[in-house]
């Protein structure tokens, strides 16, 4: 498999974690176990997506079988 982009390992301290948030405005990183989680936290925190910074431990997003409930 050939990505484009190589990421820093070091940037994501938590095995499990593979979504690193890095929110520039508020100097705060946060961690998510995949991309279902970090929706809900943009959706529930109402960010500026130009101060955000997402990167993925694979390189791209992980595809998640979780179902939005409404």
């Amino acid at each position: 498999m050939e990505s484009s982009r190589v990421i820093d390992t070091s940037l994501f301290p938590y095995e499990n974690f593979n979504v690193r948030l890095e929110i520039k405005a508020e100097n705060r990183i946060a961690w998510f176990k995949d991309e279902y989680d970090l929706q809900k936290f943009l959706v529930r925190s109402r960010l500026d997506k130009r101060t955000l910074k997402i990167d993925y431990r694979d390189g791209e997003p992980i595809s998640t079988s979780k179902k939005r409930k409404k």
